[in-house]
């Protein structure tokens, strides 16, 4: 799922750019993408599994030629009422 603003105000040609530098990777923007996932019914119990994933892209440019890319992942879960089923025996 992705959203794009457009701030009122703007003219055209400054959201065309800015769009075209959300398309490119190396561009010199921080994207903070956030993944939100939910996982429910596992057996024999009604257990449940919440997951959110945090990827911040940081770019810092070093010289004229040279630019580094900073990129974190970082998963934050937790879960109740899941038991694997070898120790239910």
């Amino acid at each position: 799922m992705s959203y794009a603003i457009t701030l009122i105000g703007q003219s055209s040609s400054k959201t065309y750019s800015l769009a075209l530098e959300l398309q490119n990777p190396a561009a010199n923007l921080v994207q903070f993408p956030v993944s939100f996932d939910y996982e429910y019914g596992y057996e024999p119990f009604t257990g449940n599994r919440t997951s959110i994933t945090v990827e911040p892209v940081i770019h810092s440019k070093l010289n004229q030629n040279w630019n580094v890319v900073f990129r974190l992942v970082a998963p934050f879960a937790t879960q109740s009422d899941i038991i694997l089923m070898e120790s239910m025996k």
